[in-house]
């Protein structure tokens, strides 16, 4: 229910408002202060109704409004700082030439936070001489990214005009946009990478400095379809930075949660990634590499269409995707390599082999990220494999990619148990901890230690899943992405991630202890035969799923 103000404080802000808006170009109509409702009438009675909107183009303090056509609703994000208090507003119409604009519905009798957060809609007549027209104007927490083309957007690279808009500021560039990834690029909530360019038809990319988030040439706005509570993703990649670094190759990434426009549609609550390029991620390592170094990504046989691809043998089996190359020579023998090896039966080979060839922290870091984020998807897919040329050989090395099967959502996939003691099978590392050459078990053990005791808290994965659910309710984003999309769930709800983070976590802790006294085998790891005859699923316990009673 709306709040009346202190006769006080709406008095200050009434002097507040009409402050703020008796400057300004003629050209950019600012909306001014409620009138009674019977100005309002008097205003109809003396013109007709248009037919079109009279203002299709809105901004509060210079920041461009989203707008949502076929609701004609404009939004107008403030933050999430301000508390009750409103911030200072100065709306105006860019180029509206002859219009004016009067508030019908007086925003400053609600309190800032309930505004925002229940999504109250504020409606503005605009009028000429001669018509008038009404729209809503609704308040927002979260960052807004307006995508608008001439062409329907798809696979294929088209231009566009992208806007990101901030409380803090805002960034408008011509840029490029087409649909990003596999099985989500089929979903009607769709996924996009943007380029930004610096012509419309622009084919190089240019650095342009986003609100909040600094200076960057791309961006990928991933829709969260699986995970309706909108958690899961960002915590996974928060945590991943801070487990490896900033300046690292393949480091962390900036993110932040966005409501996504295109053309005019609105398309609901996404999280804007600053994705990997490839080639800057590989020149951390130094400039050399960049001549000399391959890339490629684990994926299954029907999800990539656009990238040369290599299969072989194996239940299920290896295939990758070629993503960066070098000049001459076969372009998959550096893949093939490791997964012959990954088949190859003689463990002494095998392990004497994986010792030379594979940079073993990042093997190891990353079998530890499946475990502990419960990564269902990210070996079979969504794993990419750096080739990096180093001391007159090829070294492998690991980096996550697309974490959104995560953290107790893995319903889906028939592997993973339900509950939260799956073991996410990497099958060549499992292969390497259970032969145990060199003290592996060890060093993996001290690595797990290091990140519970600073990353992997129990502390900072609750304090993060509080902060991120606290962000998507307070700014009433996801409960339009829940009428949007004709969902039921309309509050993001934090219980089910940290309750299983409650879980897993300890028995990892238990698990990986158990790993490092064992001097023989361990038969909990899944991959205990190369070929993987045997098809046996562990859990953490080391029963056999068959075994397995929740009770």
């Amino acid at each position: 229910m709306k709040k009346l103000r202190l006769l006080g404080m709406l008095t200050a802000l009434t002097l507040l408002l009409v402050g703020t808006v008796v400057w300004g170009s003629p050209y950019a109509p600012a909306v001014e202060p409620t009138k009674d409702i019977e100005e309002v009438w008097a205003i109809e009675d003396t013109r007709s109704e248009s037919e079109q909107p009279l203002v299709t183009a809105l901004e509060n303090n210079g920041v461009p409004l989203a707008y949502e056509k076929d609701q004609n609703t404009f939004y107008c994000t403030l933050g999430l700082s301000n508390g009750d208090d409103w911030p200072d507003i100065h709306l105006t119409a860019p180029d509206a030439k002859g219009v004016k604009l009067v508030l019908v519905d007086d925003y400053t009798y609600d309190w800032c936070s309930d505004a925002i957060r229940d999504g109250y809609p504020y409606q503005v007549m605009a009028y000429t001489e001669d018509e008038f027209f009404y729209f809503d104007i609704v308040f927002t927490g979260l960052m807004q990214v307006s995508i608008d083309s001439l062409h329907t957007l798809g696979k294929e690279d088209r231009p566009a005009v992208v806007t990101v808009s901030t409380a803090q500021g805002a960034l408008t560039s011509s840029a490029r946009t087409h649909y990003r990834g596999g099985v989500t690029a089929q979903f009607e909530k769709h996924p996009y990478k943007v380029e930004f360019t610096r012509t419309g038809d622009g084919r190089k990319k240019v650095v342009r400095d986003v609100p909040v988030l600094g200076q960057m040439d791309q961006f990928v706005l991933i829709p969260m379809w699986y995970d309706n509570d909108f958690l899961r993703d960002r915590l996974s990649w928060a945590i991943y930075g801070e487990l490896v670094g900033e300046d690292v190759p393949y480091g962390a990434r900036r993110h932040s949660y966005a409501e996504v426009y295109v053309n005019g549609r609105y398309d609901g609550v996404y999280l804007l990634l600053e994705p990997y390029d490839h080639e800057k991620e590989i020149a951390k390592l130094g400039a050399a590499h960049v001549e000399t170094d391959r890339l490629y990504s684990s994926c299954p046989a029907w999800s990539i269409e656009d990238r040369p691809t290599i299969e072989t043998q194996g239940d299920p089996p290896y295939r990758f995707a070629l993503h960066r190359q070098v000049q001459g020579g076969d372009p998959f023998d550096a893949i093939r390599a490791y997964i012959d090896m990954c088949l190859e039966p003689d463990d002494e080979v095998f392990a004497r082999w994986m010792l030379d060839r594979v940079d073993l922290d990042s093997m190891l870091r990353y079998h530890l990220i499946l475990q502990s984020f419960g990564l269902g998807d990210n070996v079979y897919n969504n794993q990419f494999v750096w080739v990096a040329w180093e001391n007159g050989k090829n070294v492998y090395r690991f980096i996550p990619w697309d974490m959104d099967m995560s953290w107790g959502e893995n319903d889906h996939i028939e592997w993973i148990r339900e509950d939260y003691d799956g073991w996410m099978y990497f099958p060549a590392a499992d292969r390497l901890l259970n032969l145990n050459p060199d003290g592996v078990r060890a060093r993996w053990a001290d690595m797990w230690r290091e990140m519970r005791q600073t990353v992997l808290t129990q502390e900072n994965i609750t304090e993060k899943l509080e902060c991120y659910s606290a962000e998507l309710n307070d700014s009433g984003a996801i409960m339009r992405n829940a009428q949007r999309w004709n969902k039921d769930h309309s509050i993001s709800d934090p219980f089910e991630i940290i309750n299983y983070a409650e879980m897993r976590l300890p028995l990892m802790d238990q698990t990986v202890e158990y790993i490092a006294s064992e001097p023989g085998d361990v038969p909990m790891l899944m991959y205990d035969d190369p070929a993987n005859e045997s098809g046996k699923i562990y859990g953490f316990d080391g029963r056999e799923k068959d075994e397995y009673d929740p009770e």
